[in-house]
Order: structure tokens, then C-alpha cells, then sequence
């Protein structure tokens, strides 16, 4: 029988985080803190268990209608509207098993084979396996290092794309560095993507993790990038969700 965890956010005991049968503290031998996968090792909030809860009790194992279960598509463009005053109507929303997916999904729409993916670097890994396991061209535009943090090279952007890139995979707030990028970085990125046609993945899924810095969906920086990017959101990081696979 699994062991439950404690719900006291003081109370974390190492030897219950060993005896999980998870990812994150079975990977790497015993000596190891495992600081590498997205989970938290605090307990889920009581009100996301209650809801699991009361969805397990009504026993809504079948087929979901298309779309999705009744208001879940309205839910995400209400958080949206009342997070980012973005207007998005709900047939515009689809229902993803992860974000992951949505990263493969995308380089296989908007790149063709052999074709260039843009992304600013070091960044999470499946964006380079995304595109690389399909046959596309991973294109890097490393991010400068200040005494500020991760920033946009714009020059480095400039040179890592070329005739052949079509896509721009975009992680923002970006990991791994948490940098929330602003104004004048998106402002940048967006003129890049009319000026050269390319189409946008922006994974959005750590928008809720940013310490205050205020976070602006890169669709609404300007009409013509709104048209031409897909926004990956998902409440799996924020409330420590990972392996329910949920994504938008």
C-alpha cells in the first residue's frame, strides 16, 4: 500500500520522499538531492484534492464529450481574462495530455522537415528533443548572463536565424533560468517574428511562478503575433499537478 504523505508544509520527512514510487527521488541514487524534474515535494493544496476527490466519486472514468468536460474550456479563457485581461474565446482552446505534447505538436504544424526551431538557451530539454527527434533543425540563441540575470541577446538572435528557420519555440517565464522576460525583450521577439514570418510555440506553463515580476502572454504583445503563435498553459507546475497530464 502506498503511504500517504503528511499535509503539514512543515513536516516533509526525507524518508517519505525515498518511499514514493515517483520520478524524482528514485532516479539518482540515495546520496543525491534531486533538484533536475519539476516537482514539488510539498503536499497539494486541500482544495485541488477535494475536487480530484469529488471527480473520482462521480465516477467520470468514460469518454469525455469533445471539447472536454463542461466549462473546463470556459475556466481557462475566464483565468486568462481575470490574470492578463486576454480575450480568448473557448473554441479556441484545446484540451492537450501535457505540454510536452503540445511542444512535438507544434514542431510538426509549423516546420517542415529539414527546417529551422529557434529557441533561447539553456532551456528545457524537450523543446531541442521536439524538435531534433523530428527531423527538424535546432537553431540556438543563447541568452546573455549579467549581474541581472538571463537576458535577450538580440544579436545572438539575430544570427541563430536564417532563411530556413520557421519556428520559434519561446519558454516564457523561461526555464531554466526564471527569467519573466519584459516589455522591451518581447517587443523585440515579436518584431523578429513578423520581420521574418516565423511561427510561435510560447510555453506559458510557469506564468504563475514569478515572484511578483508582473508576466505578459507574448500573444497579446501585437495583433499580427497573436496570429501566429499557439500559447501551452496548464496548472500541472503552479499546483504541483505533473503527472495528471493536463494541459491547454
Amino acid at each position: 500500500m502506498l503511504r500517504r504523505m503528511p499535509h503539514r508544509f512543515d513536516d516533509i520527512r526525507l524518508n517519505d520522499l525515498r518511499e514514493r514510487p515517483l520520478a524524482k527521488w528514485s532516479h539518482f541514487d540515495p546520496d543525491v538531492l534531486p533538484l533536475w524534474v519539476a516537482d514539488m515535494d510539498f503536499p497539494v493544496a486541500e482544495p485541488v484534492r477535494r475536487a480530484i476527490r469529488d471527480y473520482a466519486d462521480g465516477d467520470l472514468w468514460g469518454y469525455p464529450r469533445h471539447g472536454g468536460l463542461p466549462g473546463v474550456r470556459e475556466t481557462v479563457c475566464a483565468r486568462m481574462h481575470d490574470r492578463y485581461g486576454w480575450e480568448v474565446a473557448p473554441e479556441q482552446v484545446l484540451i492537450l495530455p501535457g505540454i510536452v505534447a503540445g511542444l512535438y505538436g507544434g514542431v510538426q504544424a509549423f516546420a517542415s522537415h529539414g527546417e529551422g526551431v529557434v529557441a533561447t538557451t539553456p532551456v528545457y530539454p524537450p523543446f531541442r528533443a521536439a524538435a531534433e527527434a523530428q527531423g527538424r533543425t535546432f537553431q540556438t540563441a543563447d541568452l546573455a548572463e549579467t549581474d541581472d540575470g538571463f537576458v535577450l541577446d538580440e544579436a545572438t538572435l539575430d544570427a541563430a536565424i536564417d532563411p530556413a528557420s520557421r519556428l520559434l519555440m519561446l519558454c516564457h517565464p523561461h526555464n531554466p533560468t526564471g527569467r519573466v522576460f519584459g516589455e522591451r525583450e518581447l517587443d523585440a521577439l515579436a518584431q523578429r517574428v513578423v520581420d521574418h514570418r516565423l511561427w510561435v510555440v510560447a510555453d506559458e506553463l510557469h506564468a504563475d511562478l514569478n515572484y511578483g515580476v508582473p508576466h505578459r502572454p507574448f500573444a497579446t504583445v501585437d495583433p499580427a503575433v497573436a496570429e501566429r503563435t499557439v500559447t501551452l498553459v496548464g496548472p500541472t507546475k503552479a499546483f504541483n499537478l505533473a503527472g495528471l497530464k493536463i494541459g491547454f
